[in-house]
């Protein structure tokens, strides 16, 4: 099924939109983490707690998210001065960042845990269910967008 002209530039800012939007939270978390690592305890909003548990805290996980958004960054920016292939996989990093969160918020949701804690299941789906759906749609994007650069 093919969408009429009129409605495909919404359908592309939207899928260009979700992934700026995944930059904007790296950076931010990033630079946050980085100036203070005392936040790290609240990362769970953004499913960040699962990297923290592994050990990569703090500044180390500040500038992991920076490196991945700026990655990110540069394949948006580049258009088509990059092959589709490069293209893609330099956002591969932010993404395979997203997909852990959804993996590891949807364990925390089902098994109602967050670093050993218990925690009701219904608050942490409030809080985590916009995440997880940002992950969703940005890996929709991404797709979208390898897609369309491919029949280009």
């Amino acid at each position: 099924m093919r969408l009429p002209n009129s409605v495909r530039p919404y359908i592309d800012s939207l899928g260009v939109g979700t992934i700026w939007w995944a930059i904007g939270v790296h950076i931010m978390w990033g630079v946050a983490l980085a100036i203070d690592p005392t936040v790290a305890p609240v990362a769970i909003l953004v499913g960040l707690h699962w990297m923290i548990e592994i050990g990569v805290a703090g500044p180390q996980l500040g500038g992991l998210l920076v490196a991945a958004a700026l990655l990110a960054s540069a394949s948006l920016l580049a258009g088509h001065r990059f092959s589709n292939r490069t293209s893609l996989l330099m956002l591969m990093p932010q993404y395979a960042l997203l997909v852990a969160a959804l993996i590891s918020d949807g364990q925390a949701v089902l098994a109602g845990m967050v670093n050993g804690a218990a925690v009701d299941k219904i608050l942490l789906f409030a809080a985590l269910w916009p995440v997880m759906l940002a992950a969703l749609l940005h890996s929709a994007a991404i797709v979208e967008r390898h897609m369309r650069w491919t029949r280009s």
